[in-house]
């Protein structure tokens, strides 16, 4: 089973992801038509008190995401309606360094992800995890500085 692994410093989880074109099952680059592979490394945050995972705008549109439409998202600032993206993600496996040129370089999970955008002012990172991804593997937090997720 494939392992992400890394450090955290007792508050936040950062990790590196790559998306992936849920339409044509290919990774996500600056220019689709493109026949090279150029994935670009996005930051993501995992947040276990969130029921499901989001993008920035400038993260979406970046990638050239096309909108799939609007949901209501219930937020820590309430109830609105954001803009939803389908998507799968990969894990970027730690020893990888960027940029990022194949496949092998990182696990994408099964199941397809249907993200909403979040306004996040400043945000260190472009992908908030929340448990829709996090319940496919197995996160574990440790006391030492250390985490692992496995799949």
């Amino acid at each position: 089973m494939p392992v992400i692994s890394g450090r955290h410093n007792g508050h936040q989880i950062f990790l590196d992801v790559v998306l992936l074109d849920i339409r044509r099952d290919t990774p996500q680059t600056e220019n689709a038509a493109s026949s090279s592979v150029n994935l670009e490394s996005l930051r993501a945050l995992i947040d276990t008190g969130a029921t499901a995972t989001s993008i920035t705008p400038d993260a979406a549109q970046r990638l050239g995401l096309r909108m799939a439409g609007r949901r209501s998202v219930l937020t820590a600032g309430g109830q609105t309606f954001a803009p939803y993206y389908f998507f799968k993600l990969g894990f970027v496996f730690p020893e990888q360094v960027t940029p990022i040129s194949s496949p092998s370089e990182f696990h994408v999970l099964p199941k397809p992800v249907v993200g909403s955008t979040f306004l996040f002012e400043n945000s260190p990172f472009d992908i908030l995890l929340g448990m829709d991804v996090l319940s496919q593997g197995d996160l574990v937090v440790r006391r030492n500085g250390k985490f692992s997720f496995e799949f």
